[in-house]
């Protein structure tokens, strides 16, 4: 059976003066039933213990435990809901525009950009993660969010993007990339602490 060569997941959109790739977040669907199931969950504990708390008066260490556990519970839920959405309609916009690369993660629109000085970006490139159970970051890779195929050096920080991208995928972006950024962009000033 003959394979047929794969093609970029991103889009890129030209204008004048800008470029703009758009990364859709990977969809993992075990990942978004589990949620979706957790989620259910999550919301008849969050209905169901304020209704408790506020039905009959118990002693004040209950009240403070099942408080306490409230918090934590709306928070967790919260942060499961971010991951569903991710997981559902998250994009990852890189543009290059006067000088400046703009990384924004969004869902359906809302979320943060980070903008970086292209004269500072030095080492562009395609850099594997390795796992670490220890590192946040890796946990968060495991949910599709953080992380990511593409590095560049900014001052002496290391910044990724393109968490959904495959290597050959993150090959492509960067080759593009390297034509619209500064000269020094792709070069490294320190090969030895290159990723693996």
């Amino acid at each position: 059976m003959r394979v047929e060569p794969g093609q970029p997941r991103w889009r890129l959109e030209e204008g004048a003066g800008s470029l703009t790739f758009v990364i859709p977040a990977r969809r993992h669907w075990p990942v978004f039933l589990f949620l979706s199931l957790w989620i259910l969950g999550w919301a008849i504990g969050e209905l169901l213990v304020p209704a408790r708390l506020l039905g009959r008066s118990r002693e004040a260490g209950e009240n403070s435990f099942m408080v306490v556990w409230l918090v934590a519970w709306t928070l967790g839920g919260l942060v499961a809901i971010y991951l569903w959405l991710w997981n559902l309609a998250g994009r990852e916009i890189v543009t290059v525009r006067e000088g400046t690369l703009a990384i924004r993660r969004a869902i359906d629109g809302l979320g943060r950009s980070r903008e970086f000085d292209a004269a500072h970006i030095e080492g562009l490139r395609v850099a594997s993660q390795l796992w670490n159970p220890w590192d946040p970051a890796s946990r968060l890779r495991f949910w599709g969010v953080g992380g990511g195929t593409i590095a560049f050096d900014y001052g002496a920080r290391t910044y990724r993007f393109g968490g959904a991208l495959e290597e050959a995928e993150a090959r492509q972006m960067v080759a593009r990339l390297a034509r619209a950024l500064p000269a020094g962009a792709t070069a490294r000033k320190n090969p030895e602490s290159e990723s693996p």
